[in-house]
Formats: C-alpha cells, structure tokens, sequence
C-alpha cells in the first residue's frame, strides 16, 4: 500500500511532467507573434493564438499552486490533503492544455489546408488529448481507503530534498521561456511592435531572468553554503527563494501576455485588463488561496514532522501534560 509520502512526492514529479510540456509550448506560443507569418495570417488565427497563450498561462498558474500550496499552506508536510491537492491541479491544468493545442493546431494548418481541414485537424487531436488525459478517471478502479490517508510525518532531509525538487519544476519553463524572449528582439516583428509592448517585453525578460536567477539559488546555496548539508537553514532560505521565484515569474508571464495582446490589435486597456486579471490570478493561487488554507488548519497541524499532533494523540485520556526532556 503506497503510503501518503509517497503520493505526494510521485504526485509533484507528474506535476513536472506536465508543466515541462505546458511551459515548452508557452514558450512556443510567444515567440510566434514576432514572426512574420503571424503578421500575414487571419484575425481569427491571431485571436486564438491570443487565447491559446492565455489558455496555457491558465495551466501553468493551476499547476505552480501545487508548489506554492505544499510551501505556505503545509509547510513543506506531506499530508493527505496536498495529495488531493496535487491531483486536483493536474485535473485542472490538463482541459486549457488539451484546448489551447487543438487552437495551435487550427492556426498552424488553416493557411496552408485551409479553415475546414484546420478545423477538424484541431478538434480532433483536443479531444484525443482529453480522451488520453482524462480517460484514467473514468478507468479508477475502487475509491482510497481512509486508513491510508493519514498524515505522515517528515525528515528535515526529505522536505529539503521535495524543494530542491519544486524548484526544478518551475525552472526548466522558465529557461525555455527566456530563451524566446532573447530570440524576439532578433526578429522584424519586434521591431514593428508598439513601443508599450516593446517595454512590456523587456520588463517581462528582466523578470524571467530574475525568476531564473532566484530558482537556481537553492541548489546553490545549498552545495556552497552548507556544503550539501541538510540544515534548518536551507530549508528558510530555499524557500524563500522559491516563493520569490515564483512572484517574479508571475510578473513576466502577464507583461508577456500584455504583449501578445497588443500585436494581435487589441487596444492598451484591454491589454492590460488581460495582464492584470493573469497578475491577480497567479497571486491568489500562489499566495491568497495557500497562506488561507494554512490559516484554517488546527494549531498542532502546522508543524511540518507533525510532531504537535501525534504527542497529543498518543497521550491517554484524563492525563496530564507530557513533560519534553531533552
């Protein structure tokens, strides 16, 4: 019987599985806009190369919750309800994921097969995507027993070990990222663009490099500082970093958003409705919604070896407090 550890840890490995696929094609997604083909294709295409972008910041942002969930609202513990936490995110990430490929599909083929064709082409991969993706769902076998979901405690090494793992699953999108926004300013869509987007695009680089700088610091740190030693210390200061990672990230997704917006045509205000909603989401997912569950645990929850809880389980009833020794 796989214990609730060991879920949680598989759960964020599958995380980075998904979110490499979702961030590469972000990438993808963004730097399409400054190439010159994407100046001759439809408004339609252009429309929904806009929406594909903000379909897959939508999957990023559910699945990064997972992270800054397991950091501010469980205190890097392995418990059951990051668990359904880490299944939820991915059941919620996969569906704009699915949707945003079937539109990159349509505008990748609609000039050269036509709308119809591009259509079909489209839908048709969408759907197997969801068929493949969710069809897992449909194939569960017998629900969890409850004896299987209790919390378990947690070594300083292993909730080390699981952050040095959360950075690496932000980290690699985010090199992909900024690999496309160094190429863009080579291209003549860049230079056509308004000058709003042209800063946009610079601030949003300063911040992936930022991002990118942050989430390479643990691992860092934790080889040059404490010399691979697995201290109080590293767990502090790593996730510090990471969390902080995690804002500027957030910052150079929406001014890419904003600047994907303003090449398809879309006036400043709407642009930066658009990048606002994507700040205000990634914030309450990242940081609202986590510090918020962490505040309706129980007291004796907080403690992430869940030391607190199992003293007050093992003490019989009627006696009196235990007394620490040392």
């Amino acid at each position: 019987m796989t214990s609730v550890k060991d879920r949680v840890t598989q759960g964020l490995g599958e995380i980075r599985t998904v979110i490499l696929g979702v961030q590469i094609l972000l990438g993808f997604q963004y730097e399409a806009v400054f190439q010159p083909g994407f100046a001759r294709s439809t408004h339609l295409a252009r429309l929904l190369e806009a929406a594909a972008l903000g379909l897959l910041i939508l999957s990023v942002i559910a699945l990064i919750t997972a992270i800054a969930f397991h950091r501010l609202g469980e205190s890097g513990a392995m418990t059951a309800r990051q668990e359904d936490l880490n299944e939820a995110v991915v059941a919620l990430a996969l569906a704009p994921f699915a949707v945003a490929l079937g539109l990159d599909v349509f505008v990748a083929l609609e000039r050269g097969l036509g709308p119809v064709f591009a259509a079909f082409a489209g839908t048709l991969l969408a759907a197997l995507a969801l068929v493949f993706w969710y069809g897992g769902a449909v194939l569960r076998t017998k629900d969890r027993e409850t004896s299987d979901r209790k919390d378990e405690p947690v070594s300083l090494k292993d909730r080390i070990g699981t952050l040095l793992t959360e950075s690496r699953i932000v980290l690699p999108g985010a090199q992909a990222l900024l690999g496309f926004q160094f190429a863009a300013y080579l291209t003549d869509g860049y230079e056509r663009a308004p000058l709003d987007a042209r800063i946009a695009h610079t601030a949003g680089l300063v911040f992936l490099i930022v991002a990118m700088i942050l989430l390479m610091a643990p691992a860092a740190f934790h080889r040059l500082a404490e010399r691979g030693e697995d201290t109080p210390r590293v767990e502090r200061v790593c996730a510090g970093l990471v969390l902080s990672a995690m804002a500027t990230l957030g910052l150079a997704i929406s001014a890419d958003l904003f600047v994907v917006c303003r090449l398809v045509g879309a006036p400043r205000p709407a642009a930066l409705a658009s990048a606002a909603c994507a700040i205000a989401a990634s914030g309450a997912a990242w940081y609202i919604f986590p510090l918020s569950a962490r505040a309706r645990r129980p007291a004796a929850e907080h403690s992430p070896d869940g030391a607190g809880e199992s003293v007050n389980r093992a003490a019989p009833a009627g006696a009196g407090p235990r007394t620490k020794t040392s």
